[in-house]
C-alpha cells in the first residue's frame, strides 16, 4: 500500500486527463528538473495552522471527492510529515497511483499549498479560507 493509499483510504478515484501545465511561480526551490519543493516554515505557529488546513481538506474530502482537494492533502502531507515536498514526485506517485492527473488543478494545488506555507494564503488572487 502506498502513502497516498494510506492517506486518502485507498480509493479517490480515478484521474485520466492529463494536461501538460507547469507553473511559472518565484521564490521556489527548483532542481534541474523543475522540480518544485515546498518546505515547512520555521514558525510554530505556522505549522499548526497548516495541520488544522489538513484536517479542513481531509473533512472537505469526505463530502466531495475532487481532484483539487486531494493533491492539496497529498502536498500537504508531505510537507508536515517530511518537513518539505517534492511535488513533481508526488504528481508521479499520483500520476502512476491513478493512471494520470489533471495537471492544472495540481499545479493550482501547489501554488496554494506554497502560499499557504509562505504567506498564509495571503497572496493568493482567488482568496479561499486562508489559515485561520
Amino acid at each position: 500500500m502506498s502513502i497516498f493509499e494510506k492517506w486518502f483510504g485507498g480509493n479517490m478515484g480515478s484521474e485520466k486527463e492529463l494536461v501538460p501545465d507547469k507553473i511559472e511561480e518565484e521564490n521556489v526551490e527548483r532542481s534541474k528538473d523543475v522540480q518544485i519543493i515546498i518546505k515547512l516554515p520555521e514558525d510554530p505557529a505556522r505549522v499548526e495552522k497548516l495541520k488544522l488546513k489538513l484536517d479542513e481538506y481531509r473533512e472537505r474530502l469526505d463530502k466531495k471527492r475532487d481532484s483539487d482537494t486531494i493533491y492539496k492533502i497529498a502536498i500537504l502531507s508531505n510537507v508536515l510529515a517530511h518537513g518539505e515536498a517534492n511535488t513533481e514526485e508526488i504528481a508521479k506517485e499520483l500520476s502512476s497511483l491513478y493512471g494520470g492527473i489533471n495537471r492544472s488543478d495540481f499545479d493550482n494545488a501547489v501554488i496554494v499549498i506554497y502560499d499557504y506555507v509562505i504567506a498564509g494564503g495571503t497572496g493568493l488572487t482567488k482568496p479561499g479560507m486562508g489559515l485561520e
